[in-house]
């Protein structure tokens, strides 16, 4: 039984009208703001029905907490208020839909969805690009062929089959940028979270980058998938820069982001997230035939979980050991568990501590081995530096790449207007190299155990003789790196580190 229906603030205030020399004025009919008034539905009324609970904070954090602490089936929406201003609301979604719909014009709803860190989710896309700079494209058609890729690795990584009926397909076009957003609807079926949702999107991605350069692996793709190669090119797309890079943007898979809910627009622009012209998917009613709007409106939030199935599968992808699985697992529902993966260590400590010492003060999030390429991804929480524009992102998360091949790391982004672009390789210490040609040896097992103070020995040891000897495979690129007059383990652990030798 839900808890008393009591709003810890009444929606009435959270619809209050903006002054009157701001507030624009109706633009013919239908354009009016409803009363408050309006009644309830019965099942919003009735006691098995969502809670009433309704609380605005002007902290994300204090709005996280309120939904997680009261359950219930809250949760947490950012909204721009009529000057810009952003604030977060706590509610049951399936009461801010009524409201936001009846009391709200168009051009007034502006609301998104915070991805809560560690939801389970369903796998979303955003896919979108500068019509200025891509007069040819179609992105009508490379919609189409990308469901078809997608539902192809879906098959292929999980055994799923779905198709373009599975596919909430939404449309934010304007004349300036082709813009959609795509919902799969896998029934019963959700990601652990949006780390691993993101980390599938990134596989599909770069299995269509390299793909196109090989005429065999790009046969096999369209011929299992259903589509061209020439369908598979015109992924492509330029952004302002002339970067060539794919239109599907892979940077909307971080901490509590914000994905714009249907029906609402973006601040000081008129282009709302309405259903596409080619949508085929159809939102099965549960019991609220009269409002169909509202079902697909909870069918595209990716956070929001049908309370109604026992038994869900829940979908990983991207863990240590590279393998994609399913579990299936009981839902507990309202709360979903904060997910931490800090910490977590590659198959190379020594390697980690390395990278934890170039990114201080920030930490390791996680850390993605991939054995046919011998390169370690290291995502950074903490420090959102990057080189390419000279500081740190506002939101977008940076992460390291360490080549085990040529003993080299760089550093890139997950911001679209970064796409493409790599810091300049530098290259790894001669200390850690040894540790790295050596790792098969059972003296370097060993090593591994060792105390920080017997491994700091030893690795000043290596780096002195490399340094002293004329013919060390390093050669000069031993060089490039600097000594600042302190020991290892004083440059590791230096909070000054970044500022310092930053890439």
């Amino acid at each position: 039984m839900s808890s008393p229906k009591s709003p810890a603030i009444a929606p009435s205030v959270f619809y209050k009208s903006p002054p009157a020399a701001a507030r624009p004025a109706p633009a013919g009919p239908g354009r009016s703001r409803a009363p408050l008034d309006v009644e309830l539905p019965r099942w919003l009324r009735s006691l098995d029905g969502p809670t009433s609970r309704w609380k605005v904070f002007k902290k994300q954090s204090d709005a996280l907490q309120f939904s997680k602490d009261h359950g219930e089936g809250l949760m947490t929406f950012a909204f721009q208020e009529w000057d810009g201003t952003r604030r977060f609301l706590s509610a049951h979604p399936a009461l801010f839909w009524f409201h936001d719909s009846n009391h709200k014009r168009p051009e007034e709803r502006r609301t998104y969805e915070v991805i809560t860190e560690g939801a389970v989710c369903k796998l979303y896309f955003d896919l979108e690009f500068e019509k200025e700079f891509n007069g040819d494209n179609d992105g009508v058609a490379m919609t189409n062929t990308f469901i078809k890729i997608v539902s192809y690795f879906l098959r292929e990584e999980f055994g799923i089959a779905c198709d373009r009926r599975c596919v909430l397909d939404l449309d934010s076009t304007t004349e300036s940028k082709f813009s959609r957003h795509l919902l799969f609807q896998l029934p019963k079926t959700y990601f652990r979270d949006n780390y691993n949702a993101g980390s599938f999107v990134k596989l599909v991605c770069d299995k269509i980058r390299m793909i196109v350069h090989s005429s065999t692996a790009l046969g096999e793709l369209c011929e299992k998938s259903g589509v061209s190669e020439a369908d598979v090119r015109n992924l492509f797309v330029s952004d302002k820069h002339g970067v060539s890079k794919i239109f599907c943007d892979e940077a909307v898979y971080t901490k509590n982001r914000h994905f714009r809910v249907y029906k609402s627009t973006k601040w000081n622009k008129n282009s709302p997230l309405i259903l596409s012209l080619e949508n085929e998917y159809k939102p099965v009613l549960k019991g609220n035939e009269e409002l169909p709007e509202m079902q697909l409106f909870l069918d595209s939030l990716i956070t929001y979980v049908d309370i109604t199935s026992t038994e869900i599968n829940i979908l990983e992808h991207g863990s240590r050991d590279q393998k994609t699985y399913v579990v299936k697992t009981h839902l507990e529902l309202p709360e979903c568990p904060v997910v931490s993966e800090e910490g977590v260590i590659s198959p190379q400590p020594v390697l980690d501590r390395f990278i934890l010492g170039v990114v201080s003060p920030g930490s390791i999030r996680r850390s993605t081995y991939s054995p046919s390429l011998n390169r370690i991804v290291y995502e950074i929480s903490g420090n959102r530096f990057c080189h390419n524009i000279g500081r740190p992102h506002k939101s977008n998360n940076v992460y390291y790449v360490v080549d085990m091949k040529s003993f080299v790391y760089y550093q890139k982004c997950h911001d679209s207007d970064c796409a493409g672009y790599y810091s300049k390789e530098k290259q790894l210490p001669p200390e850690i190299v040894f540790f790295l040609e050596n790792e098969g040896d059972a003296a370097f097992e060993s090593m591994l155990h060792l105390s920080d103070e017997e491994l700091q020995d030893i690795w000043q040891a290596v780096s002195s003789a490399a340094m002293e000897s004329d013919d060390t495979e390093m050669g000069d690129g031993s060089a490039d790196f600097p000594e600042f007059g302190m020991s290892d383990s004083e440059l590791l652990n230096s909070s000054n580190f970044m500022e310092e030798n930053c890439l």
